[in-house]
């Protein structure tokens, strides 16, 4: 059985850093590529993984990626993405 130490303070502890899935909305196809998507989940923190949905291509109103980040931080809006001469924001 488990029981709460008396030294443990619930109210000093606090979280940094968590996984959050983020929604990408409005990607085009050619940047659906796991190593693309890995790529945009390294610069909004560290990246986790993809679903199986999202690697299929099966749902394409937005791709998903799980991503390790500071939530202290405000998430980004956006990130800009240069494929050959295409840019996606």
């Amino acid at each position: 059985m488990w029981y709460w130490e008396e030294c443990y303070d619930r109210n000093k502890e606090k979280f940094m850093a968590a996984p959050v899935w983020v929604r990408i909305c409005r990607l085009p196809m050619n940047f659906w590529d796991p190593e693309i998507l890995e790529g945009i989940g390294n610069t909004i923190g560290k990246f986790v993984k993809i679903p199986e949905t999202t690697k299929r291509g099966r749902y394409t109103l937005y791709a998903r990626i799980c991503v390790y980040m500071n939530i202290e931080e405000p998430i980004p809006k956006w990130v800009e993405l240069e494929y050959h001469e295409d840019v996606w924001k």
